[in-house]
């Protein structure tokens, strides 16, 4: 699938397992075909796969199922080391993608097995994980999540079973101790059902491509796939969702900002402008000064600076050291603006910088650089108003080309 890149989210609330994945990402795109090419370029036999659809709980999705053979010949590498893997994946023909993915998903595995069983990585042996179903769940879910091109993936936190269940070792607690390792710093929840609701091979896949986990984000569902496990004793699925960012179309910018005042009727107007310069030099937005009478009929000024947000405390340090103030208000507001930008015009007077607004992508407003422009007028006696009106006609012919 090619062209726009999209979101995915991994509905995870009822446990995950590579087949499951498989399955959901089946059952939004019908790409076993290309997977089928893909898979081939293991080079490996001993193995057939199968896509069906499947209906649970009156809702349609998919299953993924790897066919083993059961001949000797074909089934005698069952158990393999993480260097067997290795191999096995980069002497394919894979491309480097699908080849890094894949080995990111089995690395993750073999690192969580390797503290579970207290031996070094390259010796672990994967048993089940080294079966040739478990190679082609990873890998074949690497090859189907990259030709979707996803752009930033999201999941829900991991649902945990209860209980005990059979493996190479013997009877092992549920969750399974690969599982909760390879989880470890990642949201999960978990249940009284006493089954295995999500295997170390699911949990692999999702922490290796997942960038945040939670609800679903605000976005635009495009489509959506269904992929069941092979229990059949509860719904037992993954869902998965292709998402559009959903953004508010918006003709202006949205923010907050902080507004400080002070009123002082005690300190020369020249006081006051210093104050202002340094406000202004550090960091402040916009400050402003309006005249007020105070109580008994005093004069005084109403100092007004607008700010973002964290400068509260290096703004109000200089009004107490510079200003003979007792104490300052201030607040938090919305404030709404249009887009703009600068640009540079050469004008018969000299270059010129214009600030141009845009409200709902139509320019509105064309503001020449005061500074400049009066400077301009200083030095060529042109009046400033002559100036302006140059520079804004200028502007508006280079944005118009």
């Amino acid at each position: 699938m090619q062209g726009k890149m999209n979101n995915l989210y991994i509905d995870q609330h009822s446990g995950v397992s590579g087949d499951m994945l498989n399955a959901a990402l089946l059952n939004m795109f019908d790409n076993f075909n290309l997977l089928m090419e893909r898979l081939n370029l293991l080079n490996l036999d001993g193995f057939r796969i199968e896509y069906k659809s499947e209906k649970r709980n009156h809702i349609n999705g998919g299953r993924f199922i790897v066919h083993r053979d059961e001949n000797p010949r074909s089934s005698r590498n069952l158990n393999r080391n993480f260097n067997d893997i290795k191999t096995i994946i980069l002497n394919s023909n894979l491309s480097e993608d699908e080849k890094r993915l894949s080995l990111r998903i089995f690395t993750r595995i073999a690192k969580a097995e390797s503290i579970v069983h207290g031996v070094d990585i390259e010796n672990v042996h994967f048993h089940e994980v080294g079966a040739i179903d478990s190679i082609i769940d990873i890998v074949g879910f690497s090859i189907l999540f990259l030709s979707l091109h996803i752009k930033k993936v999201f999941a829900s936190p991991f649902f945990l079973g209860n209980g005990t269940t059979t493996s190479q070792h013997g009877e092992i607690p549920v969750p399974a101790p690969a599982t909760v390792e390879l989880l470890k710093g990642y949201p999960v929840f978990g249940t009284d059902k006493n089954k295995e609701l999500t295997t170390p091979t699911g949990a692999a896949i999702v922490t290796s491509i997942a960038d945040e986990f939670g609800a679903l984000p605000g976005s635009i569902i495009k489509k959506v796939g269904t992929g069941f496990g092979s229990r059949s004793d509860s719904f037992n699925a993954v869902r998965v969702f292709l998402l559009d960012e959903y953004k508010e179309i918006r003709p202006y910018n949205e923010e907050t900002v902080l507004v400080i005042e002070t009123t002082i009727d005690d300190s020369t107007s020249e006081e006051i402008a210093f104050l202002q310069e340094l406000l202004f030099a550090n960091g402040a937005l916009d400050v402003f000064v309006t005249p007020v009478v105070m109580k008994k009929s005093r004069s005084g000024f109403n100092v007004t600076a607008v700010s973002d947000p964290q400068m509260l405390n290096n703004l109000t340090e200089i009004i107490f050291k510079n200003s003979s103030t007792f104490g300052i208000r201030y607040g938090y507001f919305l404030r709404k603006s249009i887009e703009r930008k600068i640009i540079n015009v050469n004008s018969r007077y000299g270059t010129i910088p214009v600030k141009i607004g845009y409200y709902d992508n139509n320019r509105v407003k064309y503001s020449p650089e005061y500074d400049v422009c009066s400077k301009i007028s200083r030095e060529t006696g042109v009046t400033l108003k002559d100036i302006y009106e140059d520079a804004i006609n200028i502007a508006r012919k280079t944005i118009e080309k």
